[in-house]
């Protein structure tokens, strides 16, 4: 999908020292996207040329600096204007930005094209707690499980909304002050990009909930490809029962029909019991390494062949993890992350991740909670789990962490109980056009079945 080009007003000026001859060059740029940019040179006084690298490329709008990023000149066409005078026009594509550039960027561009939608604007707090109550997102039951601890909720939600951390990205469509669609992204993994919060006025605009959902995929798309995005993999919880992620993420894994491009996978989800009677059976608690994960690995391909421990992070004991952490904490959030490996007589049953954060970080406690992913379904019983679970939670402190067992069916093989299941939604970003063709797909079918 291309990214949208716009002729601003005032037109930016691109700004950068050629690294060739040492000289500042300003030249005024004739479309912008988020992607990259056009200049016009007089052809006797022309500088760039295809491949060259630009380290330092500055963009100005009247006279005030906007960002800066490393850059490359992708084409050079020679034209004529209407006095006959031959011009040369340059593509340069934008190779990396800094987080924050990234969404100062996209914020003026997409707003030039709709300027209903935002990009990580800032928010009035008491108007995103309207929203979410009238529009059903934080229904009664769910407000109930968080209200011992609201204002430690609400500390968590000033600090994603009104100070622009790196690690989360919002967008609204809004009008008058007004919120009619929302949707956020979470960076809880290396490379992966926590899609959550989905929701949309039930009344004023019938299609805000589509269009912050466009909005957030053009913003992916466009920015993908910086290495400091870290946006290989997009993922999202949902359950079965919810038809708008079901409709829209379910079927780009099934138009795309790969699962190395798109997979799905079903997750149990349930609280632990109280303190269970200890298991007769011994067993071992181990922080996983990379042996156990590469074991995991040849069981989850025969398994399921999908994305999930790529974008879980779940390939190896990666050391990239305790940068994002360290991210987490220099923005002013918590988030842990540790695997731990479930053995019996030295026989790997179940890998158990346990993500660890602050209370509000996902509604649904999705980022606080313990993935219990079981190997041997036929040894692993019910007692032994739960007792190594019991062991794992004093992580959590005063929290009550759900738990995710994969695959679901271990629920149903030992008869039980289970609040819900949530499917796990990846996609690996290099898909984007047939991610944008499906969804359009999508929404055409509705609009046919709807008509008859």
């Amino acid at each position: 999908v291309r990214s949208r080009r716009q002729r601003l007003s005032p037109p930016a000026m691109a700004r950068f020292k050629h690294p060739l001859t040492g000289t500042q060059v300003y030249l005024q740029v004739e479309n912008l996207s988020c992607m990259g940019l056009c200049v016009e040179e007089f052809f006797e006084h022309a500088l760039l040329s295809p491949g060259l690298i630009l380290p330092e490329l500055s963009i100005e709008i009247a006279n005030s600096f906007i960002l800066q990023c490393k850059a490359q000149v992708l084409y050079r066409n020679v034209v004529r204007n209407e006095d006959e005078r031959c011009l040369v026009h340059c593509g340069i594509v934008f190779l990396d930005m800094d987080s924050k550039d990234q969404v100062q960027l996209s914020a003026i561009i997409h707003q030039s094209i709709n300027d209903k939608l935002r990009v990580c604007a800032s928010v009035d707090m008491d108007e995103l707690w309207r929203f979410f109550f009238d529009s059903g997102f934080l229904y009664p039951s769910k407000y109930l499980s968080i209200e011992a601890r609201k204002d430690e909720f609400k500390r968590t939600y000033h600090k994603l909304y009104l100070e622009s951390p790196s690690i989360a990205r919002h967008f609204f469509f809004q009008d008058k002050g007004k919120i009619f669609g929302h949707m956020s992204m979470l960076r809880f993994y290396s490379n992966s990009w926590l899609i959550q919060h989905h929701a949309a006025a039930r009344s004023g605009y019938g299609l805000a909930g589509v269009s912050v959902l466009d909005e957030m995929g053009r913003f992916v798309n466009d920015v993908r490809l910086h290495p400091s995005a870290h946006m290989k993999y997009l993922i999202c919880y949902y359950r079965r029962e919810n038809r708008f992620p079901n409709r829209v993420f379910g079927n780009v894994a099934r138009d795309l029909d790969d699962k190395k491009a798109s997979s799905l996978d079903a997750f149990a989800y349930m609280r632990l019991p109280p303190e269970p009677a200890l298991s007769d059976d011994a067993f071992q608690l181990f922080p996983a390494r990379d042996e156990d994960l590469e074991e995991l690995s040849r069981s989850y391909e025969r398994l399921s062949g999908g994305l999930m421990l790529d974008a879980l992070d779940i390939r190896f004991v990666a050391e990239s993890d305790r940068g994002l952490s360290g991210e987490y904490a220099r923005e002013g959030f918590k988030r842990d992350r540790q695997l731990y490996c479930l053995k019996a007589e030295g026989k790997l049953l179940a890998v158990l991740l346990l993500t660890i954060s602050d209370l509000g970080l996902n509604l649904s406690n999705l980022t606080n909670c313990i993935h219990a992913i079981v190997l041997e379904p036929d040894l692993l019983k019910p007692g032994m789990l739960f007792s190594a679970l019991h062991a794992l939670r004093s992580h959590y402190l005063a929290d009550d962490p759900p738990v995710l067992i994969f695959p679901e069916d271990y629920i149903e093989r030992y008869e039980l109980p289970s609040e819900k299941k949530y499917i796990l939604w990846v996609l690996d970003s290099d898909n984007s056009d047939p991610y944008f063709e499906s969804v359009r797909n999508t929404f055409k079918r509705s609009c046919r079945d709807e008509e008859d």
